[in-house]
């Protein structure tokens, strides 16, 4: 493999970094192991990175020395044989290396030309330049996709703005007008009563009280049911003032008939009020329109990408957990001793509980009703978003085993992409990256399961595609585990690759969560991981684990999903 790995104290991190750039500006390829905390599957990343890369430097400090992780990647280095390149940082050289060169970097320095040169006999220089080249013009090519998104994107915001006050200045004008014709309308109104009232006080001996009325309440109901279907604004509406009024006038009428002596017949006293109430109380005509709630797992197609999406309904879950330890004792017999010994790293054989305690405490959380997408974004849904401008491409198209992975795989999941171009992917659908909160939900339901399908143990041939003896080596197509679906019906969420949310990482966070649609803290340094990876273990698979990464990385087994709001 072409890229080089680079063996550290994390207490060194300032100067790997800044050999790390100097080692990329010279074109080579760099691989560190800061990208992700994965708790006890980091070892399965590392031992397959360092496998497969080109060459090995280690930087020698005195943190190093006592760093079990850096003893380990020298012995395993050099028992693969792996071209060794040492850096003497800090401190003493140690044993092991008195019989090999190293080059002396103390004071912060960075290595010298000829080191370069030494390194690109190893790793071709023109495959190191080319390289450079390619990330040249993938970052230019990105910057251009990020400038037209962000013009488009002003451009779009323009038009919508002017749309809105548009359609504003047009509900104004309805508005004035449909107050003017109910002035109108009242005027007119006011005037009929008043003549219908005088008529009908000399028609009363003619007809008598009980004709009156009945011709009375029948201008009433059809003077009120077409007023209320002409001038109501919605079919829930109540009456509204016009109809009201029309209502009002006639009670007038009546009550002032009323006071007028008969000559020929009387009224009972009760005819009037209950012919009134009927009147006043129940709306003329009023449509009632109810809209049945959808249920759980329901699905819709976003218009965007094609994706399927899950309905999630409102309601509270419990959130976290801290039975974690007691799930790491019930699993470590049952997976750890499948492992092969060899590729044991770092206290993959215990468990500890500073691994979990991000996890606690549980906690009651209440979600409004939201859509999720049935799987992660794919290869194929993610190239629309590039072909129309909204995101740019994957930091890198290729893998480390995978060359042409985006093109070549188009129902794998995206990989290699930023946070923030998942946001801006999730904003082109119409949607969002799911918070953390949603996220677990849709994977764990309101009955507190431990794995999306239940409580059962991982089998990563049957729930998803994660790693057992041997870790799995790559992603696999989309929804290929069914038996693996949360309540929900949500596929993939655990294995497979792991996702963005919209949420910054807090380890303490869910001791200050508010119950109502938690966002996550406002601000970080990271941002919060969901879901385990192809070469996670039953620990890292769990509905309840969190993880985090920074914004600016992307990772060849980080992809991420969307969500919509429910819109009635």
């Amino acid at each position: 493999m072409s890229y080089i790995f680079i063996s550290y104290s994390h207490k060194d991190n300032d100067y790997v970094h800044k050999l790390q750039e100097a080692l990329q500006n010279e074109g080579f390829d760099v691989w560190i192991d800061d990208r992700i905390n994965y708790g006890k599957t980091w070892p399965i990343v590392i031992q397959r990175h360092l496998d497969n890369c080109g060459a090995f430097i280690v930087v020698m400090t005195e943190h190093a020395y006592d760093s079990e992780w850096v003893q380990n990647e020298v012995t395993r280095a050099r028992r693969k044989k792996k071209p060794f390149f040492a850096l003497l940082l800090r401190g003493d050289t140690w044993l092991s290396f008195e019989a090999i060169q190293y080059e002396d970097v103390s004071g912060e320095r960075l290595p010298r030309k000829k080191f370069y040169e030494d390194l690109a006999s190893v790793i071709p220089r023109a495959a190191a330049e080319r390289a450079l080249r390619e990330k040249l013009e993938r970052e230019a090519a990105k910057k251009a996709q990020r400038e037209k998104a962000e013009r488009e994107a002003a451009e779009k915001a323009a038009r919508e703005k002017a749309k809105r006050d548009a359609a504003e200045k047009a509900k104004r004008a309805r508005a004035e007008r449909r107050v003017a014709q109910i002035s109108t309308i009242k005027a007119v109104l006011s005037e009929s009563f008043n003549t219908l009232k005088v008529a009908l006080s000399k028609a009363k001996p003619l007809l008598g009280v009980g004709g009156i009325l009945g011709i009375i309440f029948a201008l009433v109901w059809a003077g009120s049911w077409a007023m209320s279907i002409f001038f109501s604004p919605n079919p829930t509406a109540t009456p509204n003032s016009t109809t009201d009024y029309i209502v009002q006038q006639t009670l007038q009428a009546l009550t002032s008939l009323a006071q007028t002596p008969t000559v020929t017949r009387m009224i009972q006293p009760s005819a009037i009020p209950i012919q009134t109430q009927a009147s006043t109380a129940t709306p003329t005509r009023t449509r009632v329109v109810s809209i049945p709630s959808l249920p759980a797992g329901a699905t819709q197609i976003s218009v965007n990408d094609g994706m399927v999406r899950v309905y999630i309904p409102e309601g509270v879950f419990i959130m976290g957990t801290d039975k974690a330890m007691d799930e790491c004792n019930r699993i470590r017999n049952d997976m750890f001793a499948k492992l092969d010994p060899g590729i044991i790293i770092g206290g993959l054989d215990k468990c500890d509980q500073n691994d979990y305690i991000n996890e606690e405490p549980p906690h009651q959380v209440y979600l409004d009703a939201f859509w999720i997408d049935i799987t992660e974004v794919t290869n194929a849904m993610y190239a629309k978003c590039v072909s129309v401008g909204a995101c740019p491409e994957p930091v890198s198209l290729g893998t480390y085993n995978r060359s042409n992975y985006y093109e070549k795989y188009p129902k794998h999941p995206v990989v290699n992409v930023l946070w923030s171009d998942a946001d801006d992917y999730c904003t082109w659908t119409g949607g969002r990256l799911p918070t953390e909160a949603e996220w677990e939900k849709a994977a764990r339901s309101i009955d507190d399961r431990i794995y999306p399908w239940g409580n059962t143990l991982p089998s990563c041939s049957y729930h998803a595609n994660c790693s057992a003896s041997n870790f799995s080596e790559n992603t696999v197509q989309v929804a290929s585990y069914p038996n693996g679906a949360s309540p929900y019906g949500v596929m993939d969420m655990a294995g497979n690759v792991s996702e963005f949310v919209a949420d910054w990482y807090s380890e303490n966070y869910y001791s200050q969560s508010p119950e109502l649609n938690p966002t996550g803290p406002g601000s970080g340094q990271y941002h919060v991981l969901r879901g385990g990876a192809f070469y996670s273990i039953a620990m890292e698979l769990r509905t309840t684990a969190r993880r985090y990464i920074e914004p600016t990385e992307s990772r060849e087994y980080v992809g991420f999903r969307c969500v919509a709001v429910v819109t009635p």
